[in-house]
């Protein structure tokens, strides 16, 4: 609940939020819409299936990298992330 707090606190005081995040195939509800809306200038999420998730974990194996590191990488998140920041005073990942 950590982040959702902070979130929260940031947008009552009128910070523009913006959130990067990967589908995961689970639906959001109406309540979790409302809430988005409510605290974030702009959602934006990247399709991240299954097939994805395991190349990734491949490719990270082989570099070396922590499961998690592969699991979740994904390139198009990567460079919307990268162009948003060049318009942001702070980044919290």
């Amino acid at each position: 609940m950590t982040v959702p707090h902070l979130i929260a606190f940031l947008a009552a005081r009128g910070h523009a939020v913006d959130l990067y995040g990967l589908d995961t195939v689970e639906a959001i509800t109406s309540v979790q819409r409302d809430w988005l809306a409510a605290h974030y200038r702009n959602v934006t999420i990247f399709r991240h299936g299954p097939a994805r998730s395991i190349r990734g974990v491949l490719r990270g194996l082989l570099r070396g990298y922590p499961l998690q590191v592969g699991w979740f990488h994904n390139a198009g998140q990567i460079k919307a992330i990268r162009h948003g920041l060049g318009e942001v005073d702070l980044g919290y990942c």
